[in-house]
């Protein structure tokens, strides 16, 4: 039995121990960024599949992944457990028919909250509650599972010639929005986003590799920023923000400071 094969198994068996009918995870990671890096790809890590796009629904006999046609092909080549079943999806509404056929009445379906938008699950809650399927958030299921180790990547800012603001005329410009339409805060998990106002750029491992971030996410405030970086950081990258009022945190304290200013405890 393959490694794969054993954390498909061990799933199956927490299934069990929760009382759970399914579980479904997506590739997009946590900053809904649907191009993961296979090493952080869990879905991958279950199946073999190592395309850019896809799910995967889990129940206590079968998986099931979904993907559209140009991965039909590679999926077919890549799983090698028989209990993994592959689904040729073209919409979303499509593969929100195929889990609601594939699952009975009154199952309790969990995912992952972090990877997918509030906007699909509600969604999808609405369209699956007609079956009275319950959703369960849980982000910790797979964490549990699914080693999650982190190939931490260096990271730079872009020199003045090629940008077109500066870190603080940015932030400062954004704060100004926010005062302006009456807002405390502003909340981003666009990597794309969070690499323009920062004009940090990743250290790319390879000539075909992105300089785009990987993970990060960023809250910005009239009086404070804070940028959250699992990326390794120089102490000149430190400073260089510290001087723009921008504190640098570690990725996952961005979920406990979001209880804070949902509670207003944070200025």
């Amino acid at each position: 039995m393959t490694m794969k094969s054993n954390i498909l198994t061990n799933i199956i068996n927490m299934l069990h121990d929760k009382r759970y009918d399914a579980l479904y995870l997506s590739i997009s990671n946590e900053n809904l960024y649907e191009f993961t890096d296979i090493i952080k790809n869990a879905v991958h890590k279950i199946t073999g599949f190592a395309g850019d796009t896809g799910s995967l629904l889990i129940t206590k006999k079968y998986a099931y992944l979904y993907v559209d046609g140009r991965f039909t092909i590679q999926a077919k080549n890549e799983i090698k457990d028989k209990r993994i079943k592959i689904v040729e999806i073209q919409t979303h509404n499509k593969k929100l028919d195929h889990i609601k056929e594939t699952l009975k009445n009154k199952s309790r379906l969990a995912f992952n909250p972090k990877t997918i938008s509030i906007d699909r699950v509600l969604k999808v809650k609405d369209i699956l509650s007609k079956k009275n399927i319950t959703l369960i958030a849980d982000y910790k299921f797979i964490d549990s599972l699914v080693d999650d180790t982190y190939d931490q990547t260096g990271l730079f800012i872009l020199d003045k010639k090629y940008v077109s603001r500066s870190i603080k005329q940015k932030i400062k410009l954004l704060i100004d929005d926010i005062s302006t339409s009456g807002f405390d805060y502003y909340i981003t998990s666009s990597l794309e986003e969070i690499a323009y106002i920062t004009n940090l750029r990743k250290i790319p491992k390879s000539k075909s590799d992105s300089m785009i971030l990987e993970d990060a996410f960023m809250i910005i405030g009239r009086k404070k920023c804070f940028l959250y970086l699992k990326d390794t950081f120089d102490t000149k990258i430190l400073s260089s923000f510290k001087r723009h009022n921008v504190i640098i945190k570690r990725y996952n304290d961005f979920y406990n400071d979001l209880k804070l200013y949902k509670n207003k405890k944070y200025d």
